[in-house]
């Protein structure tokens, strides 16, 4: 069953841990990132802790294409790893 990555929202910071598989059966997708993002509510800031070692490409250019999309500045800090489709999330 996929994930949602955990989200904590503090002083008009998002903080998004995303510690999974990017898609696949048990990893985190886009469906599950857009409502992550969409609970985070407006935020002018996203901290995006990353470790993964990657997955689905389709699923990471989705989740890509999300935070780019997004009006907040985003940074995304690796704490592990960002291989393969986790390395488009981290761009």
């Amino acid at each position: 069953m996929p994930q949602t990555p955990s989200v904590k929202t503090d002083n008009g910071v998002a903080n998004i841990t995303f510690y999974s598989d990017v898609g696949g059966w048990d990893g985190i997708n886009a469906a599950g990132f857009a409502a992550a993002l969409e609970s985070a509510g407006e935020v002018e800031r996203i901290v995006l802790n990353l470790h993964s070692y990657g997955g689905d490409v389709y699923e990471g250019v989705a989740i890509n294409s999300l935070l780019k999309n997004h009006p907040a500045h985003v940074r995304v800090e690796i704490d592990g790893a960002a291989m393969s489709a986790a390395s488009f999330i981290a761009m």
